[in-house]
């Protein structure tokens, strides 16, 4: 891939992933008003999910949005409360994207997808997993989000059903639970 079509790639993955975390915002802000393109139905979250991965999801999350966008899919599950989610963001095959560019832009989205000043994370380590049968790094950033809570995101890229796949795992750390995000990463298939 040439380095200016990384470049191209690099910042539409970054913009998605910001306005897909900036919709779910909205939506939870508005009290469920439904934005142009934005899929809540359940049934349909967990059809577009199995696009990607099929998984288990850890107790008490439900599916929350799903937006195909030119061939990207964002999948989103919460369970509540606004500030936990796992999310799928997967690129279409067309897109001839490389894991190592994929992953280098996800972990700055990682950071610099937040547009509260208050809002701080820094990555903090890595965590090896299995996911999809593949062996997968996932970045761990610490911080705190824009309620001053401390906050943890293990972010990884994985060959999803239809192209290369980035995974999210974002909550505050009093709700941060290890055996039930590595279960839910086992069950990733």
């Amino acid at each position: 891939m040439s380095r200016q079509a990384k470049l191209v790639f690099g910042v539409g993955a970054t913009l998605l992933f910001v306005c897909v975390c900036g919709t779910i915002a909205l939506f939870s802000a508005l009290g469920g008003a439904i934005g142009r393109g934005v899929e809540l139905d359940p049934a349909q979250v967990t059809a577009a999910a199995s696009r990607i991965a099929d998984f288990q999801l850890p107790p008490g999350y439900k599916p929350e949005v799903t937006i195909d966008l030119g061939g990207y899919l964002f999948v989103s599950y919460a369970p509540g409360g606004g500030h936990s989610h796992i999310m799928f963001v997967q690129a279409p095959a067309s897109a001839n994207v490389e894991q190592a560019t994929l992953e280098q832009y996800a972990q700055q989205a990682t950071q610099n997808r937040r547009y509260d000043p208050h809002t701080r994370m820094q990555v903090v380590g890595q965590q090896q997993a299995t996911v999809r049968g593949q062996a997968v790094t996932l970045v761990m950033s610490e911080g705190t989000n824009s309620d001053g809570a401390a906050y943890r995101t293990l972010t990884g890229v994985f060959q999803g059903k239809g192209g290369l796949a980035l995974l999210s795992v974002e909550a505050p750390l009093s709700n941060w639970n290890q055996t039930q995000v590595e279960a839910f990463l086992a069950s990733t298939r």
